[in-house]
This record gives C-alpha cells, sequence and structure tokens, in this order.
C-alpha cells in the first residue's frame, strides 16, 4: 500500500503524532519480519510505503 500526502505545516497540529509507530508495532505482531513500512519526503509531499 501507498500513500502519498502533503506536509502538515504545523498550522493544525492536533492529534499526538502516534500514528506511524502505532502502525509499526500492528505489522510487527500480525506479520513479524515479513512487514516493512517506508516513510520519504519527496519535496512538499510525505510518503509511507507498507509492503507485506
Amino acid at each position: 500500500m501507498e500513500s502519498s500526502n502533503l506536509i502538515n505545516t504545523g498550522l493544525n497540529d492536533t492529534g499526538f503524532h502516534t500514528g506511524l509507530a502505532n502502525i509499526r508495532q500492528r505489522l510487527l505482531h500480525a506479520y513479524g519480519t515479513h512487514a516493512e513500512i517506508i516513510t520519504e519526503v519527496n519535496g512538499q509531499y510525505f510518503k509511507v510505503l507498507i509492503n507485506i
């Protein structure tokens, strides 16, 4: 699965910022070493790639 979104400018900075850590933990518990999550910044976009 791949998702790409504009980077948060901090103007609407709500939440606890634990989403990616939570997803990493869930993938680890469900799939072990068979899953990976890759994040990158490309210009003004933040990209997440999940491979299972």
